[in-house]
């Protein structure tokens, strides 16, 4: 996702240059920052398609919904890693047993 500048940007800023939103200000005159309709458009397809690619049908009474996703992604991500972690240590072992492993394990201490 890009960052979407807001319409509004002070007649010095770089449009290229991300710039943090801002608030108005009475005091100063200062107009706060205003969001085109990207910036929510581009949110709501990001959270949407996490809460899609999780299985879960998006419920506007769900607030958990994208938080969900994101824990049931950490836990697969490091069901991931515990696998391939198990892989490369039996792997590691097969090679200690046939003797190619020039890294001086002993195959009976892995695993």
């Amino acid at each position: 996702m890009k960052y979407v500048q807001a319409i509004n940007l002070p007649e010095d800023a770089d449009p290229d240059v991300p710039l943090a939103y801002w608030n108005a200000d009475q005091a100063t005159g200062t107009v706060g920052a205003r969001p085109p309709a990207q910036v929510f458009n581009a949110l709501q397809t990001e959270v949407l398609g996490a809460i899609e690619a999780d299985d879960q049908v998006p419920d506007a009474d769900d607030l958990g919904q994208l938080a969900k996703a994101m824990a049931r992604l950490e836990t697969i991500t490091a069901a991931y890693a515990a696998l391939m972690l198990e892989n490369l240590t039996l792997n590691l072992r097969v090679l200690a047993l046939e003797g190619r492993s020039n890294l001086g394990m002993d195959p009976n201490t892995l695993l």
